[in-house]
């Protein structure tokens, strides 16, 4: 991890509260932490912390990933910094860049076998030497880095179903109920 001051190896205290703990566990985790007590906080050793979790909005359907830094100077004071992204989950919504994407992906592949074929015909007159030959045009370095963009471009849109299928099928499930806590309307 790349810090202000330093560069530090990954290692440590890690604190791990999983997703679907209940709200008394991830509770009495926090309270551990922001005590003195913590095992991994110590006056004179600690140089580098860092906090990082998820936060689900339902009302825009999005995850927030946030990443907290804190780095100890050689004076003694705390130097903070902070990565804040947020990402869509998959929804329903019409997958436009993805329609764009199978089209690049398919026009690919036609220009490839058209070359392909023109190639095995005899066409450019050049190439005639090497009518009705296959492995020639597959070995020119063009065409194998041709060949190696189109396998990629298959692996990523077969990987882009998987991913959608499987947030089809996961959809978000949580460890509390779907209605609004009451008790909330009281700080409010």
């Amino acid at each position: 991890i790349y810090g202000d001051i330093s560069v530090y190896q990954c290692g440590g205290y890690v604190v791990d509260v999983p997703f679907r703990a209940s709200c008394d566990a991830v509770t009495d985790t926090v309270k551990l932490l922001q005590s003195n007590n913590a095992p991994f906080y110590d006056n004179y050793a600690t140089r580098f912390l860092a906090i990082e979790y998820f936060v689900y909005s339902v009302q825009m359907n999005t995850f927030t990933s946030v990443k907290l830094y804190n780095e100890q100077a050689a004076c003694g004071s705390w130097i903070s910094k902070w990565h804040i992204r947020t990402f869509a989950v998959y929804t329903n919504e019409p997958p436009v860049l993805f329609v764009l994407f199978f089209l690049f992906v398919c026009y690919y592949c036609w220009r490839f076998l058209v070359d392909w074929r023109s190639y095995y015909l005899g066409y450019p007159p050049g190439t005639r030497a090497n009518k009705g030959k296959i492995l020639p045009f597959i070995l020119e370095f063009w065409n194998l880095l041709e060949l190696a963009n189109l396998v990629t471009f298959i692996v990523v849109f077969a990987v882009e179903i998987s991913w959608m299928t499987k947030s089809k099928e996961a959809g978000p499930t949580f460890p509390f109920p779907d209605k609004y806590p009451q008790d909330l309307d009281y700080v409010l």
